[in-house]
């Protein structure tokens, strides 16, 4: 009796240690394996807007922080300038082609504003500005507008390395014919043409 209690009593440690040992000594392996793959770059895009004037040689320069003067129309429509121009009821003067350009990447909305005057800025109650533009060779409707607020809204796509983005802007200004002997003897100087740009929201994730 007792050398079998011995004989399962040792029966049941060998097993136990024997498992134990199993234990201690297995391997678990997984397989694995990494993939990499490299974001190249990111890069912010470029909102860049500039303002250009057509120049007595029809060449297309910088007119930020140019003075434009006023021209006036011959008998066959042919813009000259004049440094005798006095405005009078019903007169319309012409300023040099101006052409908003967008020098950036991204898609862009500007518009035009005409702020600064000083000296009698009661004539400018009788005087309306017009703004016709030119967008890829198609005029658009021509658009008026008072000194102080917005003539002119649009946009521009943006520029690529095949084509630059632009439009062409003749701007003129107009006296009411209407315009009394109260308007008489004034002068007004130091207009200035203000484009504001934004980025267009054009994109689908703008």
């Amino acid at each position: 009796s007792k050398n079998i209690k011995r004989s399962v009593l040792f029966s049941a440690f060998c097993t136990i240690a024997l498992c134990l040992c199993l234990v201690a000594g297995a391997t678990f392996a997984w397989f694995t394996d990494t993939a990499k793959t490299n974001v190249n770059e990111i890069k912010s895009g470029t909102l860049d807007v500039t303002l250009q004037m057509q120049n007595d040689e029809g060449e297309w320069v910088n007119a930020e922080g140019e003075t434009l003067s006023f021209l006036r129309a011959d008998a066959e429509g042919n813009r000259l300038p004049d440094a005798s121009v006095l405005w009078e009821p019903g007169c319309t003067y012409y300023l040099p082609a101006l052409r908003v350009v967008n020098k950036g990447n991204l898609a862009l909305k500007y518009k035009m504003v005409l702020s600064g005057a000083t000296g009698d800025l009661k004539l400018l109650e009788v005087i309306s500005f017009t703004a016709e533009v030119t967008k890829n060779g198609v005029a658009l409707d021509p658009v008026t507008g008072a000194y102080g607020s917005t003539i002119l809204a649009n946009t521009l796509e943006a520029t690529t390395a095949d084509e630059q983005a632009y439009d062409t802007i003749a701007l003129s200004a107009t006296m009411d014919k209407e315009a009394g002997n109260e308007y008489m003897n004034l002068a007004i100087e130091n207009i200035a043409i203000t484009m504001y740009a934004t980025q267009a929201p054009v994109e689908y994730d703008s």
